[in-house]
């Protein structure tokens, strides 16, 4: 029996995802109850870890480069997706357990991507605790709060707080993101 309205559930939610209005692409506008879309940076928005990078880096009119002079870029959407959620009106946050701080911090800068961040918790440390300080500097509670990192420990630490984390396999891409923006929505109506 418990089978049986479990895939009821799921049928009237999949009939409801599949509704014209949830249909759409997530990136048209802001999800009621997300506020917080947080991002890791070793291979989520860029394909490297920074700790590894041969540095200094060095900002040229067109390029950022490396100390071997090799050229150092994020995925190919990274920055489509910041500029993109942050015009929703979503509030963008970074968390980085990375050792390298201000390696991380200086091309976070170079990218131009502090235009479309508001918090920033780049140490290393457990990802918990970078939640924790984003919880206390927004007051935004975890059920509001979307994740995407590439380690399964990560996700599974945040997804033990309440938050919604999503498994980035080869960086972000706009699919990825909307996969993630679906099943945050998909949670909020299994949680109701």
């Amino acid at each position: 029996m418990k089978l049986l309205v479990f895939l009821l559930g799921y049928i009237n939610i999949a009939e409801c995802l599949r509704s014209e209005e949830m249909s759409s692409t997530y990136f048209d506008k802001k999800i009621d109850g997300l506020d917080l879309i947080v991002f890791d940076l070793d291979y989520t928005l860029w394909p490297f870890y920074v700790e590894y990078c041969d540095k200094p880096f060095k900002k040229t009119e067109t390029d950022i480069l490396d100390a071997s002079g090799n050229q150092v870029k994020p995925y190919p959407h990274s920055t489509n997706i910041l500029q993109k959620l942050s015009s929703l009106g979503y509030k963008i946050g970074i968390a980085s357990r990375t050792s390298a701080v201000k390696d991380a911090a200086e091309l976070v800068n170079s990218f131009e991507w502090t235009q479309y961040i508001s918090y920033q918790e780049i140490y290393p440390t457990c990802k918990v605790q970078h939640f924790n300080q984003f919880n206390k500097q927004s007051g935004i509670p975890f059920e509001r709060m979307l994740f995407f990192d590439d380690e399964e420990h990560n996700v599974a630490d945040i997804n033990g707080i309440g938050a919604v984390a999503i498994l980035v396999d080869s960086g972000v891409s706009d699919s990825v993101v909307a996969d993630g923006l679906e099943y945050f929505v998909r949670k909020q109506i299994i949680g109701k």
